[in-house]
């Protein structure tokens, strides 16, 4: 029933507790060295109720964006269990997210995937979803989920039974009987054990009398609960049910459905008897063996009657068995026995022995003429009869294959006969069932609930039981989210199973009190608050509010009225595992039904009264309740007034009393709850709320200061002080959305600073307060009030100041909201891309954050922006305002930006070239000739876009870069917006960074075009491909576009070698992290290479003699080394010099560079190359020709 901590993949369907087939559960569970698990030796680990939750929603429905709005009474109902619940999913993976208003992104709500299918259905709205629509027709249907059946290890636990029994020779006989299967193993089960009972028994089926066992006098319950002086001897008395009016006339309907479904079932049992002495495996009842043999169909009487009362049932009771004792009841752990013919697998049964000895005398009686051997075995002699029936009527069957079973068969006539024979059970089995047990009775464990003398609770409580609906005994399969969670929970029970209630029948003879007996299901222990995690937590709570879904009220809601128990209602008992937690809810003496609202509202009035005196139980309890409007309106002017008369101590030496700290801290959770959407439209409320805005700030910055930042500092109760930020916390995340309060509390004196290190504090310690501040300082930042500049401005600083590796975790919230923002707000976005390019130099972690965030085509869009045609015209008109010189501020931080993502890798080089930043950095013509050379933090207009197309002069080396430059400057020249850059003289270093990017394009252009497109046709990556030759065109692993391939079959060949390589690559894009330079690259690294060496030879011989000329020993050896040549290519203009060889002993590629170097004729070259953060620097062997 549960699927925590995975995930389900799609066509898996639910993953229920223990999934296999009963019968390889019961064989592995009655093997000889196999017992129920003993319960654990020390306690279990206690769950954080911090702990994640793991029932969640995770699926977005998608929606057509003109599609109509969802409205609850246009909704259709999908799947339901017996609750009625309009949200049912059989898995987690069967609920959605759904835009109730298309065109309203944040209006989500989570809904059932069955229902979201059936409405888009009735509208039309299917082409949107197709497959979460195919996925919610294949969903399970709802179905209820019963209690492993204990008759099954009842039977097996008697050492002297096998149910495996010696088949009868010579005959194949297929039962037709309902649930009858084998169990292959003998059960070793400790002939004691006694199971907990959990089957539900109908009104009908409960046992009219009671004969009780007690020992120790238990059913003397006292309020004193005074031990005897002396044991109480054992005694017997007898009880009787006693129902409730409602009750007994569901019985009688009850009983009447039972007798009504009997006699209009005409179908019976049997068993076909085919003659086997072809000896076909695969058999069937349809398809039977010949030729020359007939079929016969032994035809059982009508099954009996299924038992309609319990005369009587057995109860034994001890005083040392207690399981807990309140003010007016005791409960006791007993054995209850009760019949076996309760349990599915004790109904009425045929023997098959004696249905064959049967059928063989019929034979012997219709065809006295035919001669057998009695001595044989009893399914030879009917093969005989069987074939001399086939001999006389002289059927000729015929050969044919069942392709719809891919099974051999042949078709022969089957004849019908009835026998007489007996139904057994437990108690009438015949001699051949000596190894079945004739006991009627077992044993089995309920839950014995006694009150003390004069109490009625008991009674009322058995009265409630006799009135709840039946969906509260009922498990069923799936989820549902129970209003007001939002969140899915498991359909279990709600309520133990009812086993009926007793009084001591009167003239007893017994003097003296005697309690009243309510039986009850065992449902386990009460629960443990702080041990249970928030999925546990949601699921209690979901039990009670199905309860008051039904119009009931508890009365009683206390953890010890919440009971566990370990293991899926449906699990054999040795498969139950103690991390799977099933909870009830106990106890109902005080429930009742009726209206819960008018109920809750009647409590409050009655509380509003003791919380204007300061109660804080009764704050408590209205805290609860805030979230209704009319609660709210007059729970407010109580907290105003005990807010306004408990102002913030000033330093943390100010003693606190607790009271009046819990007094606020009651207070604000009424305000965090209270104060929502649908109350802030009230002008009353604003107004009351904005007059409580600047005291609230005053609470939050001290119990942030003292509490959260220095812990231990202040007097009073710190658990206090942490309730007391959060409950500010959340009432500050909602107010930190509307503009008035959102002003007083900006402009609130330090505010700024306190909430800044608050979330530094929460992202790097706190985790609870972490969300509620996050979202007080994005609401914020998206702000335009008056004040939010300074605010921000204040918060930027506090973050500069702030230890690095804090600040590097926190300022990662502000990437989502940055990429939101428009362009317009220019303040805004230089504060930020400021604080973005400071943590970009500071954290890798946050910087391939960035990368990965589309972070490159974003800047690139936003310097578009600023280039737009509104900015030239304010250009043209030659004012100076600060927008202008915000703007180029923007471009002087949205390049640094750009030039530290280049110095990651040349991919987003190549992606903000495909983002047009050539054509943007062409249209700043204005913003260079105007504010080119004048001072923008932290370079020049100008030096940023010359160090920009450096940067882009320096990825030429691989071929993405090239191909977009290529691109690029073929626009630029149709645009015809390059000229004002060509006529930069050299001596510029702008006009000459543009000149000789041009200049490396051509030739590494020409490169490419002549050395490298024939090559990439030659060289398949499979190292196994023996074609040789030029192909037409390889084709690219499509995971990673990274290897090439000349068919599908070297794609195959190669996949082992190449996965792990692929998944690396595809990870590394996808989290923004370098990617290597691929087999192509680097040959066409090695081709540039060859062709810078070929068009430098004048001035590599020049360095050549240079370095001889300095180092004359050289010519005295004997074998002198070659010379290696240094190409740097990290910087514009290419940078090359001239080494000995004996410099680059350390490399281990040396010696055979060397060797071939010697043989080849061919250039060690030690290259530099642009390589994401650290350079790449190798030798290798070039050939120029």
């Amino acid at each position: 029933m549960q699927n925590d901590g995975k995930l389900e993949e799609p066509g898996r369907g639910m993953l229920v507790g223990n999934s296999k087939k009963a019968n390889n559960i019961v064989s592995s569970q009655l093997n000889d060295a196999t017992e129920p698990l003993p319960p654990p030796e020390v306690a279990l680990p206690r769950v954080s109720i911090s702990s994640a939750k793991k029932r969640v929603v995770r699926y977005i429905w998608p929606r057509d964006p003109k599609g109509p709005a969802m409205t609850a009474g246009q909704l259709s109902h999908g799947k339901v269990a017996g609750n009625k619940l309009r949200n049912w999913g059989a898995t987690l993976n069967d609920f959605y997210w759904v835009q109730r208003i298309p065109e309203a992104p944040t209006g989500l709500t989570r809904m059932s995937g069955s229902r979201l299918a059936a409405w888009m259905k009735e509208i039309g709205e299917v082409e949107h979803a197709k497959k979460e629509i195919e996925w919610s027709e294949a969903e399970d249907q709802p179905r209820e989920v019963f209690p492993c059946d204990v008759g099954r290890l009842l039977e097996d636990r008697n050492p002297s039974i096998f149910t495996l029994r010696r088949p009868l020779e010579h005959v194949d006989v297929f039962s037709s009987t309902e649930g009858e299967e084998k169990i292959l193993t003998q059960a070793r089960h400790p002939e004691n054990k006694a199971y907990t009972f959990q089957q539900r028994i109908p009104f009908h089926l409960l046992p009219k009398k009671l004969i009780v066992h007690d020992d120790g006098g238990t059913l003397r319950v006292s309020k004193d609960d005074r031990p005897f002086s002396r044991r109480p001897p054992k005694k017997i008395h007898v009880y009787r049910l006693h129902l409730s009016s409602h009750a007994k006339e569901r019985a009688v309907r009850q009983r009447a459905v039972v007798q009504k479904k009997h006699a209009a079932d005409n179908s019976a049992g049997g068993m076909l008897f085919v003659s086997s002495s072809l000896e076909t495996t695969n058999l069937s009842p349809s398809s039977c063996v010949g030729p020359n043999s007939e079929a016969i169909f032994a035809k059982f009487p009508k099954e009996p009657e299924p038992p309609l009362s319990t005369p009587e049932a057995h109860l034994y009771l001890s005083s040392e068995r207690i399981i807990g004792r309140g003010h007016h009841s005791a409960v006791y752990s007993a054995e209850w026995e009760v019949p076996r013919i309760w349990l599915p697998s004790f109904r009425p049964r045929v023997c098959e022995q004696c249905a064959s000895l049967a059928v063989l005398e019929k034979f012997k009686k219709d065809m006295p003429d035919v001669e057998v051997d009695e001595t044989e075995y009893i399914g030879t002699q009917i093969s005989k009869f069987l074939f001399e029936m086939a001999r006389r009527s002289a059927g000729e069957g015929f050969m044919h294959e069942d392709t719809s079973k891919t099974e051999m068969g042949y078709a022969i006539p089957v004849r019908e006969t009835d026998i007489d024979v007996q139904w057994q059970g437990p108690g009438t089995y015949c001699k051949h069932e000596t190894r079945r047990s004739n006991k009627t009775t077992f044993r089995t464990l309920v839950s014995a609930k006694l009150s003390i003398k004069h109490d009625d609770h008991l009674k009322q409580e058995a009265k409630n039981y006799q009135k709840f609906p039946a969906h509260f005994f009922q498990h069923w399969n799936g989820y549902n989210i129970v209003p007001p969670l939002h969140d899915p929970t498991p359909i279990g029970a709600v309520v133990p199973q009812f086993y009926g209630y007793y009084m001591p029948e009167k003239g007893d003879g017994d003097q003296g009190y005697l309690s009243p007996i309510l039986l009850l299901e065992d449902c386990g222990t009460p629960i443990d608050v702080e041990a249970l995690d928030i999925d546990d937590r949601q699921e209690c709570a979901s039990m009670l509010f199905r309860f008051h879904n039904e119009g009931w009220l508890h009365g009683s809601v206390f953890p010890r009225n919440i009971v566990m128990q370990h293991g899926d209602i449906q699990d054999w008992p040795a498969y139950k595992r103690h991390s799977d937690r099933r909870f009830r809810l106990i106890d109902f003496g005080r429930s009742e039904k009726g209206d819960t609202t008018m109920e809750s509202w009647t409590a409050q009035q009655l509380l509003m009264r003791f919380a204007r005196e300061g109660s804080v139980s009764a704050l408590a309890v209205l805290a609860a309740h805030a979230q209704d409007a009319r609660v709210f309106s007059e729970i407010l002017p109580v907290v105003c007034n005990h807010i306004s008369h408990n102002p913030a101590p000033s330093t943390a030496e100010y003693p606190i009393s607790d009271t009046s700290l819990v007094v606020v801290v009651r207070c604000f959770k009424v305000l965090s709850r209270g104060f929502n959407k649908e109350t802030c439209q009230d002008p009353g409320f604003g107004s009351a709320v904005a007059v409580l805005c600047p005291r609230a700030c005053e609470w939050l910055m001290f119990s942030i200061r003292h509490y959260l930042l220095n812990p231990g500092t202040v007097i009073g109760d710190d658990s206090l002080g942490n309730d007391l930020i959060s409950a500010l916390t959340s009432f500050f995340s909602f107010i930190s959305e509307i503009p008035p309060l959102l002003f007083i509390m900006v402009n609130h004196p330090g505010f700024a600073r306190t909430i800044t290190e608050a979330w530094l504090f929460a992202f790097k310690h706190d985790h609870q307060v972490r969300d509620h501040v996050s979202h007080i300082i994005t609401s914020t930042s998206k702000s335009t009030e008056p004040g939010v500049e300074q605010w921000k401005t204040e918060h930027l600083h506090t973050l500069e100041t702030s230890p690095l590796d804090v600040v590097s975790i926190t300022v990662d919230n502000i990437v989502a909201s940055l990429q939101e923002t428009q362009a317009v707000r220019w303040m805004f976005l230089e504060s930020n891309l400021t604080m973005m390019i400071y943590c970009f130099s500071i954290s890798t972690t946050l910087r391939y954050r960035y990368l990965a965030s589309d972070s490159v085509p974003w800047t690139c869009h936003l310097m578009r922006h600023i280039c737009s045609h509104r900015m030239m015209e304010r250009m043209s008109q030659d004012q100076d305002d600060i927008e202008l010189r915000l703007g180029t501020s923007l471009l002087c931080l949205s390049s640094e930006y750009l030039m530290n993502a280049f110095y990651e890798n040349y991919t987003w080089v190549a992606q903000a070239l495909q983002c047009h930043l050539l054509q943007t950095l062409m249209r700043c013509q204005p913003f260079v000739e105007r504010f080119g050379d004048a001072d923008n933090a932290p370079h020049t207009l100008k030096g940023t876009f010359t160090a920009v197309i450096n940067k882009i002069n320096t990825s030429l080396l691989y071929r993405p870069v090239i191909r977009q430059v290529r691109k690029a400057l073929d626009r630029i020249k149709c645009l015809e917006v390059s000229g004002w850059i060509d006529s930069i003289p050299e001596s510029d270093s702008l006009g000459l960074a543009w000149t000789q990017l041009k200049k490396a394009v051509a030739s590494r252009w020409n490169t490419r075009h002549y050395h490298v497109s024939e090559q990439d046709n030659l060289e398949c990556m499979n190292d196994e491909c023996t074609r040789t030759g030029m192909y037409d065109s390889l084709m690219c692993c499509a995971g990673c576009y990274w290897v090439y391939y000349c068919s599908r079959k070297c794609q195959k060949a190669s996949w082992l070698s190449h996965k792990e390589e692929c998944q690396d690559i595809r990870t590394k894009r996808r989290t923004g992290r370098p990617i290597p330079p691929s087999h192509r690259d680097l040959e066409f690294i090695r081709e540039v290479v060859s062709d810078d060496i070929q068009n430098q030879k004048i001035r590599i011989d020049a360095l050549k003699k240079q370095f001889l000329k300095k180092h004359p020993s050289r010519k005295k050896k004997r074998f002198p080394l070659p010379l290696v040549l240094e190409m740097n290519y990290r910087d514009v203009p290419l940078e090359i010099s001239v080494s000995s060889m004996d410099k680059y002993r350390y490399e281990h590629s040396w010696q055979y560079l060397l060797d071939e170097s010697l043989l080849t004729g061919g250039a060690i070259v030690h290259l530099s190359l642009p390589w994401g953060p650290d350079d790449l620097e190798h030798l290798d062997l070039v050939y120029a020709e």
